[in-house]
């Protein structure tokens, strides 16, 4: 008669932490050193992955107006954080080696600043423009809402499909939730029979 194997044992905190070290993605500067040198070989697709990543990170803001608000508030501090010390350094050779000098700080501390401002960027708008900055997000919105939802929705089939995605996850956790919660009441009313 054929032997069952045994079961084994639960693999120890250190184990498991050693197994998923090994199959974790790569850091940040080796993903960006990659970038870059995907970059260099094929330029051509410097405006399809930034197409992709921001709307990513539109979908990952909800795919609406607060998600466009973000998108654009973020990409202007970056860009504006760029062409401040471009315009401050003395010449082409001094921005670039005090940007790759900075660069472990800049990508660090002042993207995270970034993305912090980025999503008050409706509070920006508001306390603007003395007070009208109420009425221009109300605008905004509106006119964001009636008039250019539906044409954005058919430039960019792949957010309508993240936000369908997202809404078929959401589901799912509550159906895994239904169904927990069931079979805790019959294990509970079986414990009693």
């Amino acid at each position: 008669m054929p032997r069952k194997p045994e079961p084994q044992p639960e693999p120890r905190s250190s184990e498991r932490t050693r197994s998923s070290e090994r199959t974790r993605r790569p850091n940040r500067f080796v993903r960006h050193w990659r970038a870059i040198v995907g970059f260099w070989r094929e330029p051509g697709s410097i405006p399809v992955k930034l197409r992709s990543t921001l709307i990513e990170v539109w979908g990952a803001r909800g795919g609406g107006f607060y998600g466009v608000g973000y998108v654009v508030a973020f990409v202007y501090f970056e860009i504006s954080m760029v062409l401040e010390d471009l315009l401050e350094s003395s010449g082409a050779d001094a921005f670039i080696l005090g940007t790759l000098a900075e660069y472990v700080f800049r990508f660090s501390v002042m993207s995270f600043v970034n993305v912090f401002r980025a999503l008050l960027w409706p509070l920006m708008v508001a306390g603007s423009w003395d007070g009208l900055g109420v009425l221009v997000l109300l605008g905004a919105y509106f006119s964001f809402e009636y008039l250019l939802k539906p044409r954005i929705n058919d430039l960019f089939p792949e957010l309508t499909a993240q936000r369908l995605a997202k809404q078929a996850q959401k589901q799912n956790k509550k159906e895994q939730k239904k169904r927990r919660k069931i079979s805790r009441k019959k294990s509970g009313r079986g414990e009693e029979a």
